[in-house]
């Protein structure tokens, strides 16, 4: 569901089902000879499409911006002391840090990198 939302596309299309359309033929009567044609599309998003797209949003805006746990639990009396927290270092934040905090009296502007060493 997260790449269907990030692309704004139908779950369905993402897992594979193609778009389906509908032609009908109309000839002349009297000479048999093709007129015109009509083709008609399918809905993009079907009703699951649609459900699934609902429940997505739903389950984001129901995320703790800071530890990106379910605030329908977390915040429920019941969660105290349920949940553990752990420090992890990421080793290219680190450096890119210190750099920034290098620079930390400079104008604004000033764009970080950080790349992996070979």
């Amino acid at each position: 569901m997260a790449v269907a939302s990030r692309y704004q596309v139908p779950r369905s299309r993402v897992l594979g089902r193609p778009a389906r359309a509908r032609t009908v033929y109309f000839y002349d009567e009297a000479t048999g000879r093709l007129t015109h044609s009509e083709t008609t599309w399918e809905s993009e998003w079907d009703e699951d499409d649609f459900d699934w797209a609902v429940g997505h949003m739903a389950e984001e805006a129901d995320r703790c911006p800071g530890c990106h746990q379910p605030l329908s639990e977390t915040t429920d009396p019941a969660a105290e002391g349920r949940y553990q927290a752990s420090a992890l270092r990421c080793h290219a934040c680190t450096p890119l840090e210190a750099e920034r905090a290098k620079w930390a009296a400079a104008p604004d502007g000033l764009l970080f990198d950080v790349r992996r060493r070979s």
